[in-house]
């Protein structure tokens, strides 16, 4: 079962430091035909910038329990 999306977030988009990746639940992703785009619902972009990274490989329980409460899942 797929629970997350992996989410590269752009440079241009956010105002970070460093390349971030973050997990986002695949029930509140709404994935554009046209592009690599996903939009995050109900999220704005100063939240998403302030979801925790994600440093690849298995989704700890630390990190799954802070990304379903940032989304209130």
């Amino acid at each position: 079962k797929i629970r997350y999306v992996d989410v590269d977030l752009h440079d241009d988009l956010f105002p970070l430091s460093d390349d971030r990746h973050v997990l986002v639940p695949l029930e509140k992703v709404d994935l554009k035909e046209r592009g690599n785009d996903v939009w995050i619902q109900n999220l704005n972009a100063a939240d998403v910038a302030k979801l925790p990274a994600y440093p690849g490989g298995a989704v700890r329980p630390a990190m799954q329990k802070a990304v379903d409460a940032a989304f209130g899942v």
